[in-house]
């Protein structure tokens, strides 16, 4: 007999999967920092770009912000993080998610508000690492780490000028 795994089930064991990674940084930087408020690690911000430049070059090419976001909404991802592409063209693409199991970590983990904002600006690292190999810039308008109700990315081509 085979057991099935529920799309509810799924979700909820990669979010653990993630928690679990995001109490790990939580704890070493704790650690590293003498137990004191964590902040940002130029280190640890480099070696989370490098990763994210890694996952990057293994995604498919591609020739617009629409592409790129569209690769990087998997149906996992999209169950995981509550993702959603909000809009697309050729020029712009706005990718938002109103769950981040990062931040859920954190917060458990009784980090402070300004830890919370530190940690994500350090994981978002990773983000910036994965568009690197493309002629794409990534902002991130708002964060939930920051208290907004939804992480939104803008994802543009590097060539357009805004005026």
């Amino acid at each position: 007999m085979e057991d099935k795994v529920t799309g509810e089930e799924l979700r909820d064991a990669v979010r653990a999967a993630i928690e679990d990674r995001a109490v790990w940084l939580y704890l070493i930087l704790k650690e590293l920092q003498g137990g004191k408020e964590i902040t940002e690690v130029p280190a640890v911000s480099e070696a989370i770009f490098k990763f994210g430049r890694q996952k990057g070059e293994q995604m498919p090419p591609a020739d617009n912000p629409g592409d790129w976001a569209r690769s990087l909404i998997t149906p996992v991802g999209s169950m995981v993080f509550e993702q959603k592409l909000v809009e697309e063209s050729d020029n712009r693409a706005v990718i938002e998610f109103s769950y981040c199991p990062l931040v859920e970590a954190w917060k458990k983990q009784g980090a402070s508000d300004k830890e919370v904002a530190a940690l994500c600006k350090m994981a978002r690292c990773g983000d910036h690492g994965r568009i690197a190999s493309f002629p794409f810039k990534l902002t991130f308008e708002k964060l939930l780490a920051e208290g907004d109700k939804v992480c939104r990315l803008l994802v543009e081509r590097e060539d357009i000028r805004q005026e």
